[in-house]
């Protein structure tokens, strides 16, 4: 019996790479941000409160769960709900048969 670790993935994020398509009036390169990866996940919020010096800020941290065939890198941003991410780390996950069968993605809202 093979159990579907996908069912569970109800989510669609995008993720951005930095792209290098256009160039300014000096020649140089501009770094836009291109759709890279569209894939379904599922979404597991997190939120800390972080001492900032003088005040608290509300830092929204998220783990989300990605089919394991996506290549993903910690250069890419994800586009979740219209709002931006940084992606902190990525985990791979495996069965008992050590394949990997699922990512976990840490991401931090940027901006």
């Amino acid at each position: 019996m093979s159990y579907n670790y996908q069912t569970y993935l109800k989510e669609t994020v995008v993720f951005q790479s930095a792209g290098t398509s256009t160039v300014d009036e000096r020649g140089l390169y501009n770094s836009d941000w291109v759709d890279d990866i569209t894939t379904k996940c599922r979404i597991d919020p997190r939120t800390s409160d972080e001492d900032s010096g003088t005040r608290d800020t509300e830092v929204s941290e998220i783990d989300i769960h990605i089919p394991a065939n996506v290549n993903v890198k910690t250069s890419h941003r994800a586009v979740l709900n219209s709002k931006y991410y940084d992606v902190l780390g990525i985990e791979e996950k495996k069965n008992r048969y050590s394949n990997p069968v699922i990512k976990t993605v840490t991401m931090r809202r940027s901006g």
